[in-house]
């Protein structure tokens, strides 16, 4: 468990309580739980800017942030499955060339991830899909966060020069399904 308060700064009165536990099957794989409360000041970039002669400042509410979830993990089959709940209030969006804003209403949503990481003798083939589902009516996380989005990494990697030096190549392939944000984020 991890309990951390910011008495002074930007993110004064930040506050975050966090707890995890698991357990080792061997091989059959791990299994673990977590849990956190955040309390933070929304992000610097949506509260300043300073641009010639552009300047604005606002001062936010805290974004409150409850989660907690399961993982089930098998790094022998290289097999990853997880599913996390998600309650936010105060999340702050910012909308193109207006003023931040914030949903004031709580949102609540269920993010699934399953994932594999296979390779053979440097060739590595990696999916990861994750799915955000949304809770209760009038949720709007869908605007800020794509309804479904996959990677599928394929590459290869190995040492090089006596093992020297470590060598990587490859390609992702990245989609994001239904998201069309009413906003410029250059952070999604």
């Amino acid at each position: 468990a991890t309990v951390k308060y910011f008495p002074y700064g930007n993110n004064q009165h930040d506050f975050i309580v966090s707890g995890y536990a698991g357990y080792d099957f061997s091989k059959w794989g791990t299994l673990t739980a977590d849990a956190t409360y955040r309390l933070n000041e929304a992000p610097y970039i949506y509260q300043q800017y300073r641009a010639d002669s552009v300047n604005w400042t606002y001062s936010l509410p805290k974004t409150q942030a409850l989660y907690f979830g399961g993982k089930y993990q098998n790094t022998k089959w290289g097999i990853v499955a997880e599913a996390h709940y998600y309650n936010l209030k105060n999340l702050p969006v910012y909308p193109g060339f207006t003023s931040p804003y914030f949903s004031s209403s709580s949102s609540n949503f269920v993010i699934a991830h399953v994932a594999n990481r296979n390779g053979i003798k440097g060739v590595h083939f990696d999916n990861d899909i994750w799915i955000n589902i949304p809770l209760g009516k009038g949720n709007s996380i869908t605007d800020y966060y794509a309804l479904l989005f996959t990677k599928h990494s394929l590459f290869y990697e190995t040492r090089v020069f006596k093992k020297a030096l470590w060598f990587s190549t490859g390609f992702d392939l990245r989609l994001r399904y239904y998201n069309n944000p009413p906003y410029y984020d250059p952070l999604l």
